[in-house]
Formats: C-alpha cells, sequence, structure tokens
C-alpha cells in the first residue's frame, strides 16, 4: 500500500494516475475535507483509470463511486435526536 497525499484538487489527478499505474491497484480514499470537496473529481478519474475504490461515506457512492465503508453521518445526526429527547425527558 502506497500513501497518496493530496492537498491541493491539482494534485488529485496526479496522484490517482500514479497509482493507476501500478499492477492490481485500488484505492481507499480517506475521510478529509480536501476528499469530500473534490468527491465527483476523484470518482470520475477513478471510474476512468478503472480502479477499484472503497470510499469513507455513502454520498460518494450516491455520486457515482463504487462501494463505501463506513459510518453513514446523516444517520447518526437522525439518532441523536432520539437520544436527545430521551434525555431531555429523563430516561436513564
Amino acid at each position: 500500500m502506497t500513501p497518496g497525499e493530496v492537498r491541493d484538487p491539482g494534485e488529485i489527478e496526479r496522484t490517482i494516475a500514479a497509482h493507476a499505474q501500478e499492477p492490481n491497484g485500488g484505492m481507499i480514499v480517506l475521510p478529509d475535507t480536501t476528499t469530500s470537496i473534490n468527491r465527483e473529481q476523484i470518482i470520475v478519474l477513478a471510474a476512468r483509470h478503472r480502479m477499484p475504490t472503497v470510499y469513507p461515506f455513502r454520498f460518494f457512492v450516491t455520486d457515482g463511486g463504487l462501494i463505501s465503508y463506513g459510518s453513514d453521518p446523516f444517520d447518526l445526526w437522525r439518532r441523536s435526536a432520539s437520544y436527545v429527547h430521551r434525555i431531555i425527558r429523563g430516561e436513564t
């Protein structure tokens, strides 16, 4: 496994192209502000280079990514509301 450090959108294409040259390559996209903001570009480039890619959140998959493995932050927020409600009612 070779980490690819990406700090700006310009590095995304270079990093993915470099990893695509490796035999039997694939990517694991980590949860980060940069990857979330630039997810469309990452998804398109991964598909163009035919690289199997695992994404950190479900919204990457709904935007066209292959697969995600991780928590669903929207579901966690929904569930937290029920816990807050229970706490306010005084449940233990």
